[in-house]
């Protein structure tokens, strides 16, 4: 008979083995899913941490009455524009622009300047424009170019390439057909505009000018029309003066006026409404980036099978509760109670039902910029009034400031790097996720010792079910020679 000893031998161990050590890693994975879920919340936190500090950026040019008091110039017409520098005074100017800044425009015919061209290179006298003096080289590149238009391409060529010099040409050069037969002018650009020598072309043959107004070739012909540059004038409030240049930046302090045709316009110097509407728009983007941060952790997520980890999160509905409480709040003003919806500034405009609602501010810029004309002072003060302490001795209870004054406030409570609130938050997660760590440390340790107990246990045992099979081979084969007998 046989002897048999079932289920001790074939057995897959490694298998074994890490099936036994998928469950003894189910807490670690647990941790683990923890660590990460902690994380994600963390990095919410970051994310709105974040926004409130580009909201305090976008806050910085609108915290004190005096970002608003800022003076920017303006004209009302193409005539003239303006720009102006911080200090400028208010005022107003009538402005007459009765000429403008030219240069100095001269054109040449061909056949005459390339004469005169020929003359200095066959007499050896000194062809000059402004400074430079043309070289031999120059001369002889001109003569060899070929006809007439390539000689004068040639020539301005030279006068552009060296007009940057500090021997340079005083005069920027082109070509221009003048009729379809083929006949060519060179024109002369001075430098620089305005009447006088300074600002006037020079071009001269041995010292002498080969340019003077309406000069003439040797059958008559008009060869040359000499334009002089003339100075911008203006009559600023009946106040005529002059310019070489058509940007007077020192008539007045702090301002400075560009003339582009003759004509009137009106300059004046007040408050720069447009800087102001750009930073109230700068300050409603970093406001709404804020609040849909807010709300969309807060909100409940569509499918209902799922869950929102921080729909429920305290320090959230705190913050999405004060800023939704300021905005809609009322400041006393010199001019009368104030609220934002008074300005343009209103939250979820138009939006009735409760689910639609983002809390997200809508900027209406035309009814901001009529209040803003209406009353300054009370626009100002509804964002910028100073909040004021509590007066024991007069019983004088405090009172808010302004929004961006309040809103200072709060952002600092929750901003500040020092104990802000999301700071503490964040450091708290910070805690906490090394707290798992140090205990996934100390678990990976024994899951590791488990582990390889587990492969030692395993292998003694594949030991001795390799000897007990031995004994069963050696017990059986005696077995069978007994029972052969």
């Amino acid at each position: 008979m046989g002897i048999s000893i079932t289920g001790l031998s074939g057995f897959d161990t490694a298998k074994m083995v890490s099936d036994l050590m998928e469950l003894e890693r189910i807490p670690y994975k647990n941790l683990s899913t923890k660590k990460t879920n902690l994380q994600s919340e963390q990095t919410v936190f970051r994310s709105i941490n974040t926004a409130f500090s580009s909201l305090s950026t976008a806050l910085n040019n609108l915290r004190y009455a005096a970002d608003w008091n800022k003076l920017k110039a303006t004209s009302d017409s193409n005539a003239v524009s303006v720009s102006s520098t911080n200090g400028v005074a208010a005022g107003s100017y009538t402005v007459n622009v009765q000429q403008l800044a030219t240069k100095n425009v001269v054109e040449v015919d061909s056949s005459y300047i390339l004469s005169k061209v020929e003359e200095a290179a066959s007499s050896g006298q000194e062809l000059k424009i402004g400074s430079y003096t043309f070289t031999e080289e120059d001369l002889q590149s001109i003569q060899d170019a070929g006809d007439s238009e390539a000689q004068l391409k040639k020539l301005a060529n030279i006068i552009n390439t060296n007009t940057a010099a500090e021997n340079g040409s005083n005069a920027t050069a082109s070509v221009l057909k003048t009729s379809s037969s083929g006949d060519f002018k060179l024109v002369l650009n001075s430098k620089t505009t305005g009447a006088g020598d300074n600002n006037s072309v020079s071009f001269t043959l041995a010292n002498s000018s080969i340019i003077d107004h309406n000069t003439t070739d040797e059958n008559g012909k008009i060869a040359v029309t000499n334009k002089e540059g003339k100075d911008a004038i203006l009559e600023v409030n009946g106040v005529t003066v002059t310019r070489n240049s058509n940007t007077f930046d020192d008539l007045i302090s702090g301002i400075t006026f560009t003339v582009n045709s003759t004509g009137n316009s009106n300059i004046n110097v007040g408050q720069d409404v447009d800087n102001i509407v750009a930073n109230v728009k700068s300050f409603v983007t970093a406001y709404n980036n804020l609040i849909s941060m807010v709300r969309n952790n807060l909100a409940k997520p569509e499918d209902d099978s799922k869950m929102n980890p921080l729909q429920g999160d305290s320090l959230l509905k705190q913050i999405d509760s004060q800023l939704y409480s300021l905005f809609n709040s009322v400041v006393d003003t010199s001019g009368g109670k104030a609220w934002m919806e008074q300005v343009g500034l209103s939250i979820d405009k138009g939006i009735t039902k409760g689910s639609e609602m983002t809390g997200k501010i809508t900027f209406d810029e035309e009814a901001f910029k009529e209040a803003l004309a209406n009353d300054p002072q009370k626009v100002i003060e509804l964002f910028t009034k100073p909040q004021q302490e509590a007066d024991p001795d007069t019983a004088t209870p405090a009172k808010p400031g302004g929004i961006i004054t309040e809103l200072t406030s709060i952002m600092g409570y929750y901003n500040s790097t020092v104990n802000g609130m999301l700071n503490t938050k964040i450091t708290g997660y910070d805690a906490e996720i090394k707290m798992i760590d140090d205990r996934m440390e100390q678990m990976e340790r024994r899951l590791e010792m488990t582990e390889a107990r587990l492969k030692l246990q395993f292998g003694t045992m594949e030991t001795m079910l390799s000897t007990l099979n031995s004994q069963k081979d050696w017990l059986t084969s005696q077995f069978d020679a007994l029972t052969k007998k």
